[in-house]
């Protein structure tokens, strides 16, 4: 396996993050207080707007895509470096048109939408014109949810009650009976953007706490030289390259042999990323004593965002149950090939 960076995905990751220096990161307070000041929660801040034509305008658009003709036509394993630096920030996805639930919505209307469904949704997603949502229903469900006090609604989740609902023949995506196999489908590329975002948060959460350490004393020294921060930042190190190893090799297998062929790995990473980040986080929570859980960092938010994804797409358990099916599979397999050699 070789996970080496082509030159277009040099480039690219170049490209991104100066982008992100130059544009991101400073406007990020700028989402926030925007979006806290309209009467409206479904209104979108308008310096999200003005990103995304930046990002267009710079080539840095619909990067997800392995279609050429859509997208940036890259496979997984190289989309992964370029969506663990989106990860970074929690407004960056959206403003290179990289986010959930669209890109998953984008690749089903790429895969199974009718010419006019693509005309009709999958181009002005493209554009960035629209957005998207994803529903898996359950019964008895009424509201918008905050996610730990935070108020995401115009792209989090939210509880929806469906009454007399009709969809029209010519709006049903492939065939009457697929909607299992389609999210299917579609769950297995979006459960490894999570994962590859997930990284670009672990990533950041470590470098918070390494500046923050730096810049602080206790018992007449660094934080940075006290043998337990050391601890935590070294572990956190090692746990983030083992989590972007897991993600690289199943972004690989997806590529190679196929979503079918890769769900253990794609379990695998999805019980594996969000926890790690989560561990970074909490480290990084406690290294900046109370002011990791204000908002005048981005810690706490992004711990409440991570914390979500151990339920998102699927919670843990029903990963690691599907993880063990499979590799009690393959014990099965090699008890009974021993016993048909025993038995000759």
């Amino acid at each position: 396996m070789n996970f080496d960076y082509s030159e277009k995905v040099q480039r690219l990751r170049e490209e991104l993050m100066q982008f992100m220096d130059e544009h991101v990161y400073p406007n990020e307070k700028t989402y926030a207080d925007q979006h806290a000041s309209f009467e409206d929660r479904w209104s979108i801040p308008p310096i999200m707007e003005e990103l995304k034509e930046k990002a267009k305008a710079a080539g840095l658009w619909n990067l997800f895509l392995p279609d050429s003709d859509l997208g940036a036509g890259l496979t997984n394993l190289e989309y992964a470096p370029l969506c663990e630096i989106m990860g970074r920030s929690p407004i960056a996805p959206e403003v290179f048109n990289c986010n959930a639930p669209d890109t998953g919505n984008m690749e089903v209307l790429v895969r199974y939408g009718t010419p006019e469904q693509q005309e009709k949704w999958l181009k002005p997603l493209l554009e960035g014109e629209i957005r998207s949502c994803f529903c898996m229903t359950e019964p008895d469900v009424a509201r918008t949810l905050s996610v730990y006090g935070y108020d995401d609604a115009p792209h989090g989740h939210a509880e929806i009650s469906f009454n007399d609902v009709r969809v029209p023949a010519e709006n049903i995506i492939w065939d009457e009976g697929k909607g299992f196999a389609i999210a299917q489908g579609r769950l297995g590329p979006g459960r490894i953007h999570h994962c590859m975002r997930l990284i670009g948060v672990a990533e950041r959460a470590i470098e918070l706490m390494c500046e923050r350490v730096k810049e602080r004393e206790a018992f007449g020294k660094p934080l940075a030289e006290q043998g337990v921060i050391m601890e935590w930042i070294a572990d956190s190190r090692m746990e983030i390259e083992q989590s972007r190893l897991l993600t690289l090799n199943a972004a690989h297998m997806m590529d190679t042999v196929g979503n079918k062929e890769a769900k253990a790995e794609i379990a695998m990473i999805k019980v594996v990323a969000p926890n790690t980040t989560l561990r970074v986080l909490d480290r990084a929570v406690q290294a900046f004593g109370g002011a990791g859980v204000d908002d005048d960092f981005p810690l706490a938010n992004f711990w409440a965002a991570s914390r979500t994804l151990r339920l998102a797409d699927g919670p843990d358990e029903v990963h690691r149950v599907a993880v063990a099916k499979l590799e009690l599979k393959k014990e099965r397999k090699d008890t009974l090939v021993t016993e048909e050699v025993k038995g000759g």
